[in-house]
């Protein structure tokens, strides 16, 4: 198969990620994942270096793919259902590709690799869209406690928390949330200072 470097280099990580949602993380190796690619062990070492960099461009891409998800949610006049909004879309990418998001958050190692430093800061742009619907809420008065960023990372500790739990089954065995999944945030959002009325009327399906 011949392409571009670039595109040859985008196309590795393509089925690297295919490969990782079809088979499971145990399925990446460079010899998988050239063979996939219709090519020598040669083409994964020439793009990437090792193994290791594959593994960075999978982390890289997953994370663009969750940040576009939550991207769509866009901004309305209600941050606070924004939130809300952003929460289901972040619950429904981990629901829809299990593998990918416990790989992107560390949760499972890819290739043996399980990623350290830096490469954990890799989320900071999905993270940044929760923070930037924070920061809304705190600039239209809802939210009054704490900061954003703390109150992002509260956040996103929640849902990171629910859909890990939701992933491994735990929640399946337990009798259901008072008032849904997304009941963590109704308690966030009182303990931010928001009113109890307003916080009712955006997180509701309509809101």
């Amino acid at each position: 198969m011949s392409s571009r470097p670039s595109s040859r280099r985008e196309e590795l990580t393509r089925v690297a990620l295919r490969l990782l949602e079809e088979e499971g993380p145990e399925a990446v190796s460079t010899r998988k994942v050239a063979h996939a690619y219709g090519a020598s062990t040669m083409a994964v070492y020439s793009e990437f270096g090792s193994l290791d960099g594959l593994v960075v461009s999978v982390v890289e891409q997953g994370f663009r793919l969750l940040g576009a998800e939550l991207e769509e949610v866009g901004a309305s006049d209600d941050p606070v259902a924004d939130l809300r909004r952003i929460a289901v879309a972040y619950l429904g990418f981990a629901d829809a590709r299990p593998d990918l998001y416990r790989v992107i958050y560390a949760v499972s190692p890819l290739a043996g690799r399980r990623q350290t430093g830096d490469q954990l800061l890799l989320g900071a742009a999905a993270f940044e869209v929760l923070h930037e619907a924070v920061r809304r809420a705190y600039r239209a008065g809802r939210l009054t406690r704490a900061t954003p960023y703390s109150a992002a990372v509260e956040a996103w500790v929640s849902l990171h928390g629910l859909a890990l739990a939701r992933l491994s089954g735990y929640l399946d065995e337990m009798p259901p949330l008072e008032g849904g999944p997304l009941a963590l945030l109704h308690t966030l959002l009182l303990g931010l200072g928001d009113a109890p009325e307003r916080i009712a009327a955006s997180l509701s399906p309509g809101g």
